[in-house]
């Protein structure tokens, strides 16, 4: 990852960044393998922002 690693979830600009030590812990894979299964599209993520009047609700 970048030099502004996060240690579980960050919203960013460009989405949604994780640190792939977490999902490689619970699924027993290398870092290295979460990160190819995810550009491969064998593993995806899904993410919900508050906004608007459901902010804090």
């Amino acid at each position: 990852m970048e030099s502004d690693d996060v240690t579980i979830v960050a919203r960013k600009s460009r989405g949604v960044v994780i640190n792939a030590a977490r999902p490689a812990a619970a699924f027993g894979l290398s870092q290295d393998e979460v990160q190819a299964r995810l550009r491969a599209g064998r593993v995806t993520s899904c993410c919900e922002a508050d906004v608007g009047d459901d902010v804090l609700r």
